[in-house]
């Protein structure tokens, strides 16, 4: 999920032209990339496992998991957290309050708390670690330069 929906939120920076003064249409774009991604290795799993996971219930707590996080995959204020010009490079916040937000959905909705809030704090690490190297390079800016780089 964590891999899927990273990727997600990098696709939509790569394509995705928002305006920056709608955080609504950031929401919905972010959320629907990153959730899209996220349910793709989730939805194969849940169809190979099938016939163990059925007899175990594993396989709609593993769906109530996947539908906690991708709640909150559409609450994230995506312009704040992949953006590559923040103040700080990691906000630890990000990944608390959404990590707390997606375990008490998925405990809500009887799925697993606990790989709800990693998997979300995850995402919201890793994609603050990845915005820099994710922005687009506008024609007056030049791109982000790589760390240990330098240019001669």
């Amino acid at each position: 999920m964590m891999v899927g929906a990273g990727l997600g939120a990098g696709l939509a920076r790569r394509w995705l032209d928002l305006p920056s003064d709608s955080p609504m249409l950031w929401r919905l774009g972010y959320g629907t990339m990153a959730s899209a991604l996220a349910a793709v290795p989730t939805v194969y799993l849940t169809w190979v496992y099938a016939d163990r996971w059925l007899a175990s219930g594993s396989g709609d707590r593993l769906l109530a998991t996947l539908g906690a996080v991708c709640i909150v995959l559409f609450l994230l204020d995506w312009r704040k957290l992949a953006d590559p010009r923040r103040k700080e490079r990691i906000s630890l916040r990000y990944a608390l309050v959404g990590g707390l937000l997606a375990g008490a959905i998925a405990a809500a909705m009887e799925g697993m708390e606990v790989l709800a809030g990693g998997v979300l704090a995850g995402i919201a690490l890793s994609v603050q670690v990845a915005s820099e190297h994710l922005r687009k390079a506008a024609p007056d800016q030049p791109a982000p330069r790589r760390h240990g780089h330098r240019g001669h």
